[in-house]
């Protein structure tokens, strides 16, 4: 049986305060689900693949406004997409230096033919297993 659970508030000040580790200071913090969105055509793309082939490879990530760019350790990436075709996105990524044997789609296969796959629909109903392939990459 469901506990049941009511509306409140909380002021902030009542929250304490944590730090943050930045991957690309001050857009992309570590640790953190972050969103690129905004009208198409403008580059969300392309900084992606950059940001990607940089986390590959160990390559560090440039900081904006005071933030310090920093060596990072070469780690995976995965990509969730619905809109660009696999193919053209390694092509994308190698021509920006990415190590693509460490980026990751994460995809839906066939019980009965392994070979067919698509990518993930709603993600909302699929965050546990999206989850399990984080920790399974482990980096």
């Amino acid at each position: 049986m469901t506990t049941p659970t009511i509306i409140a508030s909380r002021p902030l000040s009542a929250i304490p305060r944590s730090s943050t580790d930045w991957l690309f200071f001050p857009l992309i913090p570590l640790g953190h689900v972050t969103v690129v969105a905004g009208n198409g055509e403008v580059g969300k793309s392309i900084m992606i693949y950059d940001i990607i082939a940089r986390v590959t490879t160990g390559n560090p990530v440039p900081a904006i406004g005071g933030g310090h760019e920093r060596q990072r350790l070469k780690r995976s990436a995965i990509i969730l997409t619905k809109e660009d075709d696999m193919g053209m996105v390694r092509r994308r990524l190698e021509a920006a230096g990415a190590d693509v044997s460490r980026v990751h789609q994460l995809e839906t296969r066939s019980m009965i033919n392994p070979k067919e796959y698509d990518p993930l629909g709603r993600l909302d109903e699929r965050l546990s297993e999206i989850e399990r392939q984080i920790v399974e990459l482990g980096d």
